[in-house]
């Protein structure tokens, strides 16, 4: 088995995993770095629809399965959300909402009104 030098010297590429932690709920990201070689796949748990009835066909968790080749299964992380190689450019519009509502008095009516203004902009998300 090649040592993590020999792995890190190899052309790599950097895979962002967001999954939902099952005792907290809350969701967690994080970063790992893979020889380009290595084969990503995604899906169930349990393709069959359950481990001997551990998981309906419905809740068995998703996961992301990390090979090595044919037949070397390296990591498999469960309860993934999304995940994406993070060489690929992704951009993201920023939208922000400015709102101003009250009232007016003219002739002694009152009149309301609101005033909404929008800024958008387009920034590249950094990882």
């Amino acid at each position: 088995m090649p040592t993590q030098k020999a792995l890190v010297a190899k052309e790599t590429c950097r895979i962002l995993i967001q999954r939902r932690d099952r005792s907290t709920g809350k969701s967690v990201e994080m970063i790992i770095e893979i020889p380009k070689n290595w084969k990503v796949t995604f899906g169930k748990l349990h393709a069959s629809g359950g481990d001997a009835g551990r998981y309906p066909d419905t809740q068995s968790p998703l996961c992301l399965r990390i090979y090595e080749n044919e037949k070397q299964q390296r990591a498999i992380f469960t309860d993934v959300t999304h995940f994406r190689d993070l060489s690929i450019p992704v951009k993201i519009k920023m939208i922000e909402i400015d709102k101003k509502t009250g009232q007016t008095i003219k002739k002694g009516e009152f009149k309301s009104f609101e005033e909404v203004n929008t800024n958008e902009e387009w920034q590249d998300e950094e990882y």
